[in-house]
């Protein structure tokens, strides 16, 4: 086997891999993969400005792609922090909107989770009315006694409604619960942090292909960065078209011996 000319079919995975083999971010279903090597030179002129000789000072190495949909393990990534998924020892706090249309002889109203708030913070603080026409209406401050006209009451999930309606109130709650993995709670947290950055790892592209002269039989290849380090810039639009740029640079060592950038292997 020796392959020279290659005609890339399509890209299959992108993997970023930590120091310790862990797997930091694995991406399928990008388009437009792209390896750009660039350098800067150093001319030597005379006294006129004609130039002498030209000298090589340093390369660098880009691979950019662009991820269709939003790949929630390559935002953790970028923002120096791992995909977690809700467990018991480990809750993750989830926001929710609920509104209850009620008649104006109801009293109670029941919520679909129970509102949770850390410390000594209230869970549910206030309530609002609300209408097509004024999304936040009148609102209601929570009471640890008894409902009025102003206030309500809550138990666990339960609320007592304010008194005194004469008309049916659509009511607004906003509040914080905890899902813990169980089920109905399950829960997917991605943090960007605005302290944590990216390590550097070794990033593999794995390609499928052909050699030119044998379209018959498919091979992969393998564009390797040794040290590789995963832009934090994050600029996508939400909506059903999204797609998500990522962009990775070469950091060889400066201290190494072998300053590899990138290398690609075509195994049969």
């Amino acid at each position: 086997m020796d392959i020279n000319t290659f005609i890339i079919n399509k890209p299959l995975s992108g993997s970023m891999m930590k120091k310790d083999g862990d797997i930091a971010f694995r991406v399928k279903d990008f388009k437009d993969p792209k390896l750009t090597a660039t350098s800067e030179t150093e001319d030597a002129v005379d006294a006129l400005g004609t130039p002498i000789m030209r000298f090589d000072r340093s390369k660098k190495v880009e691979f950019s792609a662009t991820k269709a949909n939003l790949d929630l393990g390559l935002v953790a990534a970028r923002g120096g922090n791992a995909k977690r998924a809700a467990t018991v020892g480990a809750p993750v706090i989830v926001p929710k909107w609920e509104e209850f249309t009620v008649a104006s002889t109801a009293t109670t109203i029941t919520l679909a989770q129970t509102p949770y708030a850390e410390g000594t913070a209230d869970p549910v603080p206030f309530i609002w009315s609300t209408t097509d026409a004024n999304p936040v209406g009148t609102r209601y401050t929570l009471d640890d006694t008894a409902a009025s006209a102003t206030e309500f009451t809550i138990s666990g999930k339960t609320i007592t409604l304010p008194t005194g309606r004469t008309t049916n109130v659509t009511f607004l709650v906003y509040y914080e619960y905890q899902a813990t993995g169980a089920a109905g709670l399950g829960a997917v947290e991605v943090d960007y942090a605005a302290d944590k950055y990216p390590a550097i790892g070794k990033f593999v592209l794995e390609v499928l292909g052909h050699d030119v002269c044998d379209p018959e039989t498919e091979y992969l290849a393998y564009v390797i960065m040794p040290y590789a380090k995963l832009s934090c810039d994050i600029d996508v639009t939400l909506n059903a078209t999204t797609t998500d740029d990522f962009k990775l640079s070469s950091m060889p060592p400066y201290c190494a011996t072998s300053k590899s950038a990138f290398k690609i292997v075509i195994a049969e």
